[in-house]
């Protein structure tokens, strides 16, 4: 079969759109939700913060952060972790002993902050997952374990939260 160059042409207009909207489909999916999700200074503060705290932390064989079926719903995980999110910038992040082990904490809490208001803003409902069962196995984790080691283990796992966010927070 021969091809005259006005069905070339179309061809190859039609495999350019596929192209075309093929890529602006694979860049939408990773598209944060909230930008400092992708933001480099943002994400070595939290891997500065997190290593401080696993230096001292001696409980190992414990982990806080809840094991997620990475299958479910996107959005789903997204808002569950937006949930654990406010439960650190209201009760894990603030205290005074914390920031003057971690100088950097003031400046990390500020950056989760937005992540929280522009997970909200976008549509999470962080207040309807405080009754999901991973959300209250982190919480009870954390106070079995008592105030400074809980603090501390959390503190620690602030890059795996972190993770969770910057992978599930997106634009889908």
């Amino acid at each position: 079969m021969k091809w005259t160059v006005d069905q070339l042409r179309a061809a190859a207009l039609v495999m350019m759109s596929v192209c075309l909207v093929r890529g602006a489909g694979a860049r939408s999916i990773h598209r944060a939700l909230s930008a400092p999700l992708h933001n480099a200074d943002t994400d070595a503060l939290v891997q500065q913060v997190a290593r401080d705290a696993q230096s001292s932390d001696t409980d190992t064989d414990i982990k806080l952060m809840p094991d997620i079926d990475t299958k479910k719903n996107h959005r789903d995980i997204c808002c569950l972790h937006a949930n654990i999110l406010d439960f650190y910038l209201s009760n894990v992040l603030g205290t005074k002993d914390n920031i003057k082990k971690h100088p950097k904490l003031p400046q990390l809490k500020e950056d989760l902050a937005r992540v929280s208001r522009d997970l909200q803003e976008h549509g999470c409902a962080v207040k309807r997952y405080i009754n999901d069962r991973h959300s209250i196995a982190f919480r009870k984790k954390l106070s079995e374990m008592g105030e400074g080691k809980g603090i501390r283990k959390a503190i620690g796992e602030i890059d795996i939260l972190f993770t969770y966010l910057k992978d599930f927070c997106v634009h889908v």
